[in-house]
């Protein structure tokens, strides 16, 4: 008996099976919904190759820090944090809101879109400063990451965003850093480099008409052993000044009040100092005036009010607190 009619119609079974099938799939891909795009990576990509910043609406799981600029405050969400993804929505002073994609940086976060354009945008932060450019130039300078409670009409109380201090401030007061990096200015008379880790500074419109130019608040700190030995030393190289022990919220300092005049200037800084977890900490503040000869008497200047800016610094002082 012969098989070949048998295997034939077997072949033909199959074909005509695998066919359907086919035919199936095919209908039900083409009458399919299209896929959901993830919204993270199609949001990067978008950003990324955009030439101007893209606004949308705030995601959840965000990680909002309010930052304290010379010129303003700033409010940035840093929102997925794990690269090519990882991004900012940064809210302006003036209520526009922008999405910058991480870029590549040499030291600290950048966040930029638009580079090389005239709507470029970029956000740089290094641990709690930051600065913001817009083409080209920076229009939100020395920003400092912390927390601020209203205390009432006049009063609010600055924690910095690593909880480590606050103290509290008057309206008349701007809060602010003092910009990345490492530099000498934290403490009065010293060339060792240290980190100011806030600023509170009063403008001259304090006492206007006055020789009052204006007066600046600051916390600084350094771990560097010189600054560790000299730390609850006179530092001025004036040795009629003589330090005083005193005593604030519980923790001791040395008080030095120095003096530095020059160009017809005169730059008057009270300095608070302690040692704490092997760092030294310089609470200070420094009143500058300038000499009131400078001005002929047709211009109308008077002396200022120097127990008034005194009394407002010392308040900020005695409110300081280590967390």
């Amino acid at each position: 008996m012969k098989k070949t009619p048998f295997i034939v119609a077997i072949i033909i079974a199959l074909v005509l099976i695998v066919g359907g099938l086919t035919y199936f799939f095919a209908i039900r891909k083409a009458n399919a919904p299209e896929a959901t795009k993830d919204f993270h990576a199609d949001t990067a990509s978008t950003t990324i190759s955009s030439n101007t910043p893209s606004i949308y609406s705030l995601p959840q799981n965000q990680n909002e820090v309010t930052y304290f600029c010379t010129e303003g405050t700033l409010s940035v969400n840093f929102v997925n944090s794990t690269l090519p993804t990882s991004r900012v929505l940064i809210t302006l002073p003036s209520g526009k809101t922008v999405t910058l994609p991480q870029v590549q940086s040499g030291s600290g976060i950048r966040y930029e879109i638009g580079a090389g354009t005239s709507n470029s945008v970029e956000f740089d932060s290094e641990g709690e400063n930051a600065f913001l450019v817009e083409n080209g130039t920076q229009t939100l300078t020395n920003c400092l990451a912390g927390t601020n409670k209203k205390l009432g009409n006049a009063l609010s109380t600055f924690t910095d965003q690593s909880n480590l201090f606050s103290f509290s401030y008057p309206s008349s007061v701007t809060i602010s850093g003092s910009g990345i990096g490492y530099s000498s200015s934290w403490m009065v008379n010293t060339t060792v480099l240290g980190m100011i880790l806030a600023k509170a500074t009063l403008p001259s419109s304090f006492e206007p008409k006055t020789n009052f130019a204006n007066a600046v608040f600051t916390v600084g700190t350094s771990a560097d052993p010189t600054a560790l030995a000299d730390c609850l030393s006179n530092t001025s190289g004036d040795q009629s000044i003589k330090g005083t022990s005193v005593t604030i919220n519980g923790t001791h300092y040395e008080k030095f009040i120095s003096m530095d005049v020059g160009a017809g200037n005169i730059y008057q800084t009270t300095s608070y100092r302690t040692l704490k977890n092997n760092q030294c900490y310089a609470i200070e503040y420094t009143i500058h005036s300038v000499n009131i000869a400078n001005f002929s008497s047709d211009q109308g200047i008077s002396t200022f009010d120097q127990t008034k800016v005194e009394n407002l610094f010392e308040g900020i002082v005695q409110s300081f607190t280590f967390l």
